[in-house]
């Protein structure tokens, strides 16, 4: 899978930017900050829990796969008991993606053409945050450019122990289940480091805000993990 080549993008008002990186790499964080500074957001993570809401088809499909257990007493996903079954099997979490992602993608682009529209001639930059792109989104003609936060391994699973409360094997568990941040880098157009400090990060993110205003993005250029580490890598 692979972006669209640079050369074939059109500078227009409106661009629409991909943001993903690893489990504990900070795209929430980016997210948000490119939110403060006036982008439309548009979150994966929020369209799941639209798609399997309770009584929803996804909901029914997801019963049937993995049983009651996976439902509280109020019908609503229980979503540690769900993540307990799928991040032990591989197969079980390609079920789930199966019965999930079509949905979430359909109600982006509902979501994203409305923005669209709305937006129109005077513009604007609409972020789609999301966790699984290169893993589940086929198609990349939607956005101009993807944005992958990095963050090294270690740092990535000592914030994912910190705020869920999980052991390193079960945050190494997660981080494991998803592609090498590595590999996710060599795909993407642009590249933010989050393995400093919140100020670091925030400057990072002013700086490719006022190059999608501008228009002046130019891919491979923002931002490289500092020089002499090596991405992916656990230190």
């Amino acid at each position: 899978m692979q972006t669209p080549h640079p050369k074939n993008r059109r500078k227009s008002a409106l661009t629409t930017l991909a943001v993903t990186g690893s489990i504990g790499s900070g795209k929430s964080a980016v997210t948000k900050l490119l939110q403060s500074l006036g982008a439309h957001i548009i979150d994966a993570d929020v369209l799941a829990r639209v798609v399997v809401s309770p009584r929803s088809p996804a909901m029914r499909s997801i019963v049937r796969a993995f049983g009651a257990q996976v439902v509280q007493a109020d019908g609503r996903l229980d979503r540690k008991a769900l993540g307990g079954i799928i991040f032990a099997s591989a197969a079980k979490r390609h079920l789930l993606e199966r019965i999930l992602h079509p949905r979430i993608e359909r109600e982006f682009r509902r979501q994203l053409k409305a923005l669209r529209q709305r937006l129109g001639a005077k513009g604007g930059v609409i972020v789609y945050a999301v966790p699984l792109l290169f893993e589940c989104h086929h198609r990349f003609e939607d956005f101009d450019y993807v944005l992958v936060v990095y963050a090294p391994k270690r740092l990535a699973i000592e914030r994912v122990m910190k705020r869920d409360l999980c052991s390193r094997s079960e945050a190494l568990r997660r981080y494991q289940s998803q592609m090498p941040i590595a590999e996710k880098v060599r795909r993407a157009d642009l590249v933010i480091d989050n393995s400093g400090s919140r100020a670091s990060l925030s400057a990072q993110v002013r700086k490719l805000w006022s190059n999608l205003r501008n228009c002046s993005v130019t891919p491979g250029s923002v931002i490289i993990p500092p020089r002499g580490r090596r991405v992916g890598s656990a230190q």
